[in-house]
């Protein structure tokens, strides 16, 4: 009774993996398999230079466009100027060096940034 039911399990076992075996061929008839190429093959060199291409105008051009702008808008600093820090502090600059910028942010009260930390000039009058 037990070979019966062991060599029924076998059985049963040996025809799934058959039907798997079947199921593997059906799903891979519909592959094409390209044929060797005699010579290299230029449509990935062009594809890997488009993507590059794409790359550097979308993605580094316009950062470096936006560095260069705040350097110039950093050298152009002078005392006077209504600016805002990236924190969101707005001031009225109050004295300008090569590292720091004093701000007054209220009446008697002046605090002091890196000079990095200027997000924007304001129009004069905003503040």
């Amino acid at each position: 009774m037990k070979s019966s039911k062991i060599s029924n399990r076998v059985k049963g076992l040996i025809a799934s993996v058959l039907a798997l075996g079947s199921l593997s061929k059906m799903a891979f008839a519909g592959v094409i398999v390209p044929p060797e190429s005699s010579g290299p093959n230029y449509q990935m060199l062009i594809l890997l230079v488009v993507f590059i291409g794409i790359f550097y105008f979308f993605m580094i051009r316009p950062q470096m466009k936006r560095q260069k702008e705040h350097r110039n808008l950093l050298s152009s600093l002078s005392k006077g100027d209504e600016v805002v820090t990236t924190g969101g502090v707005y001031g009225v600059i109050e004295s300008v060096n090569d590292a720091k910028v004093e701000l007054r942010v209220a009446e008697g009260v002046v605090m002091k940034f890196q000079k990095q930390a200027i997000g924007n000039v304001l129009p004069k009058g905003s503040i």
